[in-house]
């Protein structure tokens, strides 16, 4: 049986992994209509507003009958993706996914982990799903420290990374960017 989550193929000692088309652009579009009710983003782990640091509109959605499919689509990229590359011990989604929405207003994230003390230091594997086409919005790169290229990736492809690994959300200046964010959790590291 063909294993529907394909193990990545890049090196190993890549920052990240990516599956371009990971989404159908149905999906992609199914999951847009979730992005409702959007409340100010916050800084992870300091639940502070601060916009030099962070400016986006997110909401938080739990696992449900009509979510079940992202949650297991994520989850399998994701451990077939630890499975190659870094053999973390994990136990699956302890929260729920992020909807991120950055738009022309200068919206941005800054350099930042998705892991540190307390609750996120569960905090395993992180999930970018990117919702748009990147012609339709500027800016809005990803950025990974450690890797010089700044990149904008295509609608449906699916980032997987680990939660140490620093990143951040360049300026979009018009359009709207627009994404799920998830982690795969597992117990603290010893």
């Amino acid at each position: 049986m063909k294993n529907k989550f394909p193990i990545p193929t890049l090196n190993n000692f890549d920052v990240f992994a990516y599956f371009e088309k990971a989404f159908s652009s149905v999906e992609c579009e199914a999951i847009k209509s979730l992005f409702t009710d959007m409340d100010i983003g916050k800084v992870s782990g300091e639940n502070s507003l601060d916009e030099k640091i962070r400016k986006s509109m997110v909401k938080f959605i739990e696992r449900s009958e009509d979510t079940d499919w992202i949650f297991d689509k994520l989850t399998g990229f994701a451990f077939n993706c630890n499975i190659a590359r870094w053999y973390f011990q994990l136990s699956g989604f302890y929260e729920g996914l992020q909807l991120t929405e950055y738009s022309e207003d200068g919206s941005h994230y800054d350099w930042h982990m998705d892991n540190g003390n307390g609750d996120l230091s569960i905090r395993k594997i992180s999930l970018i799903l990117l919702l748009d086409d990147p012609e339709d919005y500027d800016g809005g790169e990803l950025g990974f420290l450690g890797v010089q290229e700044k990149k904008k990736y295509g609608k449906g492809t699916l980032i997987v990374f680990p939660s140490y690994v620093g990143h951040k959300v360049f300026p979009v200046t018009k359009g709207k960017r627009r994404t799920v964010v998830a982690w795969i959790s597992g117990d603290p590291y010893r």
